[in-house]
């Protein structure tokens, strides 16, 4: 068995964005290991292009209380292999974000994923259906973006839209800031240095299911109304993030109860620092 040293990390710091050393380059190597079934992209090709400066790759590490959290984006690419472009050109194209937590074993005690879009894209028909044929999760979070928050409004640039897909804390590591740490991360991850850009961002409340660790499940999870209490859980708890929890109404029963519970919210950063 090999034996992992623990990291030694005697403050609290945010590193610099894109800043290849060392300690961050063997964090983003052991979330692609982990990963590499699921990344559209080699290591090695995610390391060159993190190296490049390339806009559409973009990571950034963080130590809070001793974990250590990853974020890395890249370009959403469709069943063909195709960057999934938005409208506007002189924008990126529709990003991935992924958020990965390290305890100081190196063992991952969390995890997001995002999709991150202007809200101009969500007229875009070709990005809706490319939504849908993902998953009904993301057709439904889709719907109420633009059904909710964009309807009867006249878009602007700088108004962008958060899509999370999973979003998970292991039960031994709940209760300490974890969850809350990096969805607060995932958001200033596209928005810092953009004072006065607004963020719409969308959640599902049924439970997520671990890929990793001890909580892991071998066998595909399977929905029920016995899921009820951690929705109504997980609706308070992200109500204390800002968001507001809603129910849809649908005329057919939904006997597993999965795919009615979502939160939103809308949020617009400013920069206390810009002058005037």
């Amino acid at each position: 068995m090999k034996l992992i040293k623990p990291v030694k990390m005697p403050h609290d710091f945010p590193m610099k964005e894109d800043d290849l050393n060392p300690f961050s380059q063997s964090f983003l190597e052991a979330s692609f290991d982990l990963l590499s079934g699921w990344l559209p992209y080699t290591a090695e090709e995610l390391l060159a292009k993190y190296r490049e400066k390339d806009p559409s790759f973009r990571f950034s590490l963080n130590v809070i209380d001793k974990r250590i959290y990853v974020l890395f984006s890249l370009p959403w690419l469709d069943e063909n292999g195709q960057q999934v472009a938005g409208t506007v050109p002189e924008r990126a194209p529709v990003t991935l974000l992924v958020g990965l937590v390290y305890d100081r074993n190196r063992e991952v005690i969390a995890d997001l994923a995002l999709y991150h879009l202007a809200a101009s894209d969500m007229h875009n028909e070709k990005i809706r259906s490319a939504f849908e044929a993902e998953s009904d999760w993301l057709y439904w979070q889709s719907y109420i973006i633009d059904e909710l928050c964009l309807m009867d409004h006249e878009l602007k640039q700088d108004e962008e839209v958060l899509i999370y897909t999973n979003a998970y804390t292991g039960k031994d590591e709940r209760q300490k800031g974890i969850f809350r740490n990096l969805m607060n991360l995932s958001e200033s991850f596209f928005a810092k240095e953009k004072s006065g850009l607004t963020l719409y961002s969308v959640i599902s409340l049924d439970p997520d299911v671990a890929c990793y660790g001890k909580d892991r499940l071998d066998e595909p999870y399977i929905y029920s109304m016995k899921d009820e209490p951690v929705r109504l859980l997980n609706a308070e708890i992200i109500r204390k993030l800002g968001y507001t929890p809603l129910k849809l109404e649908t005329d057919e029963e939904v006997e597993d109860g999965s795919l009615l519970w979502f939160a939103w919210k809308k949020t617009t950063w400013i920069d206390l620092n810009e002058e005037g």
